[in-house]
């Protein structure tokens, strides 16, 4: 009866015991992974899904109808990171299980355990202390790596690296998912991971500029008072621009052509006061044209009325936008 038991248990976990780690339920997900990310030189930091040890996929491979694509062992990891020339001094582990390569890790390499439960936000202890484990590391050997994981080393993996990136290499939150995700693509793949990174560090504090010198991080009301500030200069510049234009085209308007703006107006003008305004100046254009010849009429009028009715649609629609 209890073999029978056992049977089902096995059965019901697609024939892997109940209990066992989640990344050994679903070793060919794991598989599927690549085994460790582009190596942030900078920061000596390398992310990586958890490695499995030899006798552990040897005992396992009856779960799979073929072998891995991607095997990732440590004795694998730290050759092909010694034939590049980097050393890997620690091993820092995200899983919430216990650790599945142990026997594995050689002498002088360390090892840190942080019990984060998967697709669960880390709390204020556990960045912490990874913060502290990572920077107190480097801050002793300088020139080492230190390789990250969980179980497929995207999530809270991803996570603690963005929060080490922002809180102490001063990066900001865009800039440490980006650097992420170059390492390691696709980078964070679930939302509330990043959208905790945006509650934490998103603060009206920040101060970093962008490209353009402006402070991204800016309060929204701030940056909409400051934006309409600009418009109103703006408009100013634009409906005297629109006035002169309107007088130079009635001076030479008896060439038969339809009115045309130049670009530079059409581009900018930037309120509904502006774009109504030149409705209305349209307007004005339209009656003091001149068509040209009675034999060219006909086809003048259709080309004058087409643009017109193109270049006021563009217009109206703008205004029933803004």
């Amino acid at each position: 009866m209890a073999n029978d038991a056992d049977k089902d248990k096995d059965k019901a976990t697609g024939g892997t015991p109940a209990g066992t780690p989640t990344v050994l339920n679903k070793l060919k997900k794991w598989g599927d992974y690549g085994s460790f990310g582009v190596p942030m030189v900078a920061e000596r930091i390398l992310p990586m899904k958890t490695p499995l040890t030899e006798q552990i996929l040897k005992d396992w491979s009856h779960t799979l109808e073929e072998p891995p694509r991607h095997v990732h062992t440590v004795d694998s990891f730290i050759e092909a990171q010694r034939e590049e020339g980097r050393q890997v001094g620690l091993i820092v582990d995200l899983c919430n299980h216990d650790c599945l390569y142990r026997e594995d890790i050689p002498d002088g390499v360390r090892y840190q355990h942080i019990w984060c439960i998967a697709k669960e936000v880390p709390g204020d202890e556990f960045i912490q202390q990874f913060v502290e484990v990572v920077g107190n590391f480097h801050d002793q050997h300088p020139d080492q790596f230190v390789a990250v994981h969980c179980s497929y080393g995207f999530n809270r993996t991803g996570f603690m690296i963005c929060c080490y990136l922002i809180l102490k290499r001063k990066l900001s939150i865009e800039e440490a998912m980006k650097k992420f995700k170059e390492s390691r693509d696709p980078g964070i793949k679930h939302e509330k991971f990043k959208k905790e990174l945006c509650r934490r560090f998103g603060t009206a504090e920040e101060t970093r500029p962008d490209a353009e010198g402006k402070n991204k991080d800016t309060p929204v009301e701030e940056r909409k008072n400051m934006d309409e500030g600009r418009l109103t200069s703006l408009d100013a510049e634009m409906n005297e621009d629109l006035r002169e234009e309107t007088r130079q085209h009635k001076i030479s308007g008896s060439t038969g052509r339809p009115a045309r703006l130049s670009q530079d107006s059409m581009h900018s003008v930037s309120s509904l006061d502006s774009l109504q305004s030149l409705l209305a100046d349209l307007e004005e254009i339209k009656d003091d044209q001149v068509l040209g010849d009675d034999e060219d009429q006909g086809s003048l009028y259709a080309g004058k009325t087409k643009s017109e009715k193109k270049i006021k649609k563009k217009l109206k629609k703008a205004c029933a936008v803004m």
